[in-house]
């Protein structure tokens, strides 16, 4: 795990994918150590199988000993030579498994996007359909490795059979008790080897498939370095290597915001610096409005700030690095108004960058272009103009920006930056605001805490028994009984064709009881194994479902979607691939225990008096490891998942950790997370010894016990029934080891399936309310809804969880039908919260919201969310064809979809049939909010949401897509709610909503704002340079 993390560290974006990643780090690296542990029984076999063969040989004859010996070995040799047949389809499978990981991570990344659009049922059929082609690899993979294993626990079977035979009808001896005790002896220490050889042949050559998958990823890894940057004509030279960088979507940890900006410096107190850079970037507002400050943990990709707050901490981060000699800034504040842009471009840029060579990118902004002491012009890749702006300024011409404005506003004080923006009334600011410091000293947070749960200590609960067979589509109980009963069943025919050997009734009969008894075995795992892949499937399909359905505020924004994934990649494998093994193998030696408790207890009564004690001591210390062994694997679980999350967020950063010169750092805290995993794992593996230890000193114990009954009821015990009971007793230390250890690995195996269906019981988004829908709920009294598109907010209130402040504060307003209102409002206003309100993303406090007349709490949330768009403020992309990420439905025909891609410019740059890289790594952010806005002219909806849909592409495009945005949605019968930073985007809607702290604030028609004396709406205009048309 750590060599993946590591070299991952190293790789270029475009090198890496995260479901190979992911997987290697979730389930390859299991591989491997359960390959190295089983790696010494594929030895035992070797030294242990010549020498009982040769003992055979030297008592029954040589030629018996042959006999036996190349059966026992011809079917060891087809086993090893199927495991190793198998390696090819094991590789496919890992393939089909990161595949699946890959999409599941992608939907889970985009999962707000996802269900704006009520796509949930395509992605989730996406992951599905790829499940499916996992599990047929899985079903090819698990069947044969079962008829493997079940031929080699056959073997020794056909072997003693093979040297019965030749004994009694090839040489001609009549089979006498002793001699039948003796072999039936001999044969048996081999079932144990054979047993584990079977095991370890399947875990050697898995471990063996991913090591080939690991030195396969390190050495393309090794490639892409070599080839990062390829140039292939010209020369660059960089004068410093100490680089600052802030990416134009903002990359943020799952730890505090003063962590993400110091970005783990060594600099544990609050600097005058550190102050400095917050002031510049305008964050001691917000950071006064969270309770604990900069010391306030982020969610997932910082979920928990608006769009302008993530901008603003990245751009923090790299104001703050004072070694930086170049400060690149790809365009950070596209997601800044223009208010809060220029004053962070002129205190920040202009400020603290002051001395520094700094590369600013802008698509937009282009008001601070006067202030820049070269600029540069790309076009397709090529450098067209350089220079200043005053050689350059004729050349400009069409990019806006205020011709008159030659200096930035003059610095704001502390004090006024702990004001709310333009607020209109200073005096209605609740003081805490204005008093609150954002900087207090407080105790050191553990940033690994939000990543950590604490696990129960309790052991698995009988309900998640019953809860995995219930999800092989029978009831759990029955499933366990009939299990059993094949199990009960096949062992019984294994005794009694012991028995018929002894008892030397008759050859023919032993050989028939020997081959059903083989028959019965093979049954009984075929079906164990259909089964548990049934179950696996089921299980696969409820925790997605579940995920998917979950709601956002009171999951996924609380969730780490690195432990989310760990449902998905660890607890999933344990489930598809151990839960069979350890499954099948437990029953197989439980009842190889019960086989001889039956047998000791009918040949030797007493033996039961002299064990009982034993067996009480059995249970008293399985009772005690099993209170232990559950604990330990949910801490090992629970340790585990904070390195999967940590390397999921780490391939997301992988240029900003590179540009910081954090590398080693990030290395450090991988190998400092795996450590504590590991900890648990080394202490999980140390408890199983202790139980291994004891259940060999008490065998031995019951060895004892029943050789002494022997001898001590000679008189009443012929030779047939202590010979019986002395051949089974022996077998029984290796097989009440493994039963007990069997059992225990199938607890913690059925820790995976808990955690799984804790995440299958979360309560789902209301995909259904009560209530009348226009007095009628049924979908086809919503046909035609919304005909007209009329919204109204009535009195809503909303706040994202419960206990904390309102997000929403009674907001009433009305927008008519075929209207285009534009949203403003400092960062944090409530712009989003808003749209969130409308796609029910979070549901009511208080009041409600109606369109035309219908309140969308009684609608069906698909049904809501089918008749809305949103083109968001985060493109959202999916690897696969652009046909799929216009239509992931895949209903629409190609023509409409060529048609949009021509409305916003790229038919000429992909086709359908392009394929998008991971996250769109092969598109600019351009491109894929460009992608966005195609979807959207797809869906003809009557009411259309832009949340700030073109704040990351440039001044020329915008327009473009804004004239696009006019001809098919500016007409009477398309209602526009539009989010900007940029106010003349929004200067000829019909009317202008400015939202501050949760609440309507203003709202009226361009021109009325703008008459408000001290308005909001007129201040942020006038910062802009904004005027009406």
């Amino acid at each position: 795990m750590d060599l993946v993390l590591s070299q991952s560290l190293h790789c270029p974006d475009a090198a890496t994918s995260s479901g190979d990643v992911i997987t290697m780090v979730a389930v390859d690296s299991t591989r491997l150590f359960v390959g190295f542990v089983a790696l010494p029984w594929l030895v035992v076999p070797v030294v242990t199988l010549p020498l009982l063969y040769t003992a055979i040989g030297s008592m029954m004859g040589w030629q018996v000993g042959v006999a036996g010996g190349l059966t026992l070995l011809v079917v060891m040799a087809g086993g090893y030579y199927f495991a190793h047949a198998a390696g090819n389809l094991r590789h496919d499978l890992m393939a089909a498994q990161a595949a699946r990981v890959k999409a599941t991570d992608e939907l889970l990344a985009g999962i707000r996007v996802v269900k704006m659009y009520g796509w949930e049922a395509s992605l989730e059929n996406r992951v599905t359909s790829l499940r499916d082609a996992e599990l047929a690899l899985q079903h090819t993979y698990q069947f044969g490795s079962e008829l493997n294993a079940i031929g080699l626990l056959v073997a020794p079977t056909l072997s003693l059979m093979a040297c019965v035979v030749v004994y009694v009808v090839g040489l001609g001896h009549a089979l006498t008790p002793t001699v039948a005790f003796t072999a039936m002896a001999y044969v048996n220490i081999a079932r144990l080897p054979c047993n584990l050889f079977a095991f370890a042949v399947m875990r050697v050559t898995e471990a063996v498939t991913s090591a080939h998958r690991i030195e396969t990823f390190i050495r393309s890894v090794l490639k892409a370095i070599l080839g990062e940057l390829e140039l292939v004509a010209g020369h660059m030279e960089a004068t410093t290597t100490r680089v600052a960088y802030a990416s134009q979507e903002p990359w943020l940890q799952q730890t505090t915001i003063r962590s993400n900006i110091t970005f783990h410096s060594d600099n544990a107190n609050i600097s005058d610096h550190y102050a400095t850079v917050l002031s510049a970037c305008q964050l001691l507002p917000d950071l006064a409005s969270f309770p604990q400050g900069d010391c306030t943990v982020l969610g997932d990709r910082g979920v928990n700030l608006s769009g302008g707050q993530r901008a603003r901490v990245a751009l923090a981060r790299a104001m703050y690095r004072q070694d930086a000699d170049l400060v690149l800034l790809d365009d950070p504040l596209s997601a800044l108004d223009s208010h809060v842009a220029k004053t962070v471009f002129e205190q920040g840029i202009r400020g603290v960058l002051a001395e520094k060579s700094v590369i600013l990118v802008l698509n937009s902004h282009y008001h601070l272009l006067p202030f820049a002491d070269t600029i540069v012009v790309i076009e397709g890749g090529r450098v067209v103009r350089q220079g200043s702006f005053a050689t350059m300024q004729q050349h400009l011409t069409s990019l806006s920006y205020p011709q008159t404005s030659k200096t930035c506003p003059p610095p704001t004080t502390l004090a006024d930056q702990l004001l709310p923006l333009a607020s209109p009334n200073p005096t209605s600011t609740s003081s805490h605001v204005r008093t609150a410091n954002p900087l207090k000293t407080r105790p050191p947070v553990d940033e690994s805490s939000p990543l950590l749960v604490v696990a129960p200590t309790s052991d698995v609960a009988l309900d998640t028994y019953v809860a995995y067979f219930d999800a092989s589509g029978w009831h759990g109980i029955s499933v366990m009984a009939g299990v059993g009963g094949m199990y009960l069943l096949s062992q019984g025919v294994v005794v009694a064709a012991d028995a018929a050997l002894t008892s030397v009734t008759s050859l023919c009969l032993y050989v028939a009881l020997a081959v059903a008894a083989m028959l019965l075995l093979f049954t009984r795992g075929i079906c164990a194994l259909l089964l548990n892949l049934a179950c696996a499937k089921t299980l696969h399909r409820q925790l997605l479902h579940a995920v998917v359905s979950a709601p956002v505020p009171t999951f996924f924004d609380v969730t780490p979607l690195g432990r989310i994934l760990h449902r998905f990649t660890s607890d999933l494998f344990d489930v598809d691939s151990r839960m069979p093994t350890s499954a099948v193998y437990l029953l197989q030696c439980q009842f190889q225990v019960l086989g001889i408790a039956v047998v000791c207890g009918a040949a030797l009564p007493c033996s039961i008096v002299f064990c009982a004690p034993l067996v009480l001591l059995v249970t008293r210390i399985y009772t005690r490891f099993s209170h232990t062994s559950p604990a330990l694997t949910r801490l090992a679980a629970a340790h585990r998942a904070p390195f999967v999350a940590f390397a999921t967020e780490t391939l997301r950063g992988l240029s900003t950790i590179r540009a910081f010169d954090q590398t080693e750092h990030f290395e450090t805290n991988g190998r400092r997370l795996l450590d504590k995993a590991q900890s648990y794992l080394l202490v999980q593996f140390l408890a199983s010894r202790w139980l291994q230890m004891r259940m060999d000193g008490l065998s031995a114990g019951m060895v004892a016990a029943v050789a002494f009954c022997c001898v001590w009821s000679r008189a009443s015990v012929g030779v047939v029934g202590a010979g019986l009971a002395l051949t089974y007793v022996t077998q029984l230390s290796g097989f009440l080891s493994r039963a007990v250890m069997g059992h225990a690995e199938v607890a913690e195996h059925m820790t995976s399936v808990e955690r799984m269906v804790e995440y299958i019981g979360i309560k789902s988004e209301g995909a259904k309310s009560e209530g009348p829908v226009g007095g009628s709920r049924s979908t086809t009294a919503l046909a035609e809804w919304p005909s007209r598109g009329a919204v109204t907010f009535a009195n809503y209130s909303m706040r994202y969880r419960a206990g904390l402040e309102l997000s929403l504060k009674h907001v009433s307003l009305s927008v008519r039908a075929g209207e285009k209102v534009g949203i403003c409002g400092r960062t944090g206003g409530g712009k989003s919260s808003l749209l969130a309100a409308l796609f029910r993303t979070v549901e009511a406090a208080s009041g409600r919201i109606m369109i035309d007349g219908v309140d969308i709490a009684t609608v069906d949330l698909a049904i809501l969310r089918s008749r809305l768009t949103i083109i968001p403020q985060d493109p959202v992309v999916f690897s696969g064809s652009v046909r799929f990420n216009l239509d992931p439905t895949l209903t629409t025909d190609d023509a409409a979809l060529w048609h949009v891609l021509r409305q916003v410019h790229l038919a000429d740059v992909v086709g359908l049939d392009y394929d998008v890289a991971e996250h769109g790594a092969n598109l600019s952010g351009g491109q894929r909010q460009l992608l966005c806005i195609a979807r959207a002219l797809l869906r003809k909806s009557k009411v259309v949401v832009l949340d700030e849909a073109t704040a990351n592409i440039d001044g020329d495009t915008d327009r473009l897509i804004q004239d696009t945005l006019r001809a098919n949605f500016d007409h009477d019968n398309v209602t526009k709610l539009v989010i900007a930073h940029r106010v003349h985007t929004i200067l000829d809607s019909d009317r202008i909503l400015v939202l501050q702290d949760g609440s309507v604030v203003e709202f009226d028609t361009p021109a009325a704002l703008l008459a408000i004396e001290n308005g909001v709406f007129k201040a942020l205009a006038a910062h802009a340079g904004a005027t009406l048309p």
